[in-house]
């Protein structure tokens, strides 16, 4: 009747019933016909898995590789970064105002000679972050900066020889550029 003592000794001790032992058979009768059918040998299947497993490690590898030179690459922007930064910084000598300006949704205040307050309100000049600090540095750095990373620049004007609007009443007027409010 069953030609596997094993499972001959699980039925008699209760560990299994009729009804899983046929199931194992099929099973395994299902298998071997596949076998045959395919000329698939347990060996096939073995080289295809481990063929499997090694593209999928050279996949995981790759990506890590990856991931390692974006990092690398990021690390680098940085670096070149700061030292466009701290290679272009502008001290003044009096730092007799306050200048004012916005970063992120903040009003910081950074103490500036009166020309270079000038050129920071006409574009000349830029406030760069670096660190917990900021620094003034020229608006051809700041341009540099931008193509790499443009978070590091907190204010950049424009020239204030900007077109005015056709629309505009006032347009006949123009207001001076050293006003002081």
């Amino acid at each position: 009747m069953m030609s596997n003592p094993f499972q001959e000794q699980f039925l008699k001790a209760g560990l299994t019933d009729n009804k899983k032992v046929k199931q194992v058979q099929k099973a395994q009768k299902k298998k071997a016909r596949k076998q045959e059918k395919g000329h698939i040998t347990p060996a096939d299947e073995n080289k295809q898995k481990a063929m499997q497993a090694a593209r999928d490690k050279v996949e995981k590898d790759r990506a890590l590789n990856r991931s390692r030179e974006e990092k690398l690459k990021a690390k680098a922007i940085d670096s070149q970064i700061r030292q466009l930064i701290q290679m272009n910084a502008i001290d003044s000598e009096e730092q007799t105002l306050a200048f004012s300006f916005e970063v992120d949704k903040k009003i910081k205040t950074l103490q500036v000679d009166k020309a270079t307050q000038r050129k920071l309100v006409s574009g000349a000049f830029c406030i760069a972050r670096l660190d917990d600090g900021f620094t003034v540095i020229p608006r051809g750095a700041a341009d540099k900066i931008i193509q790499r990373d443009p978070a590091y620049i907190v204010l950049i004007n424009t020239s204030s020889a900007e077109l005015p609007d056709e629309e505009d009443a006032y347009k006949d007027y123009q207001v001076p550029d050293d006003l002081m409010w």
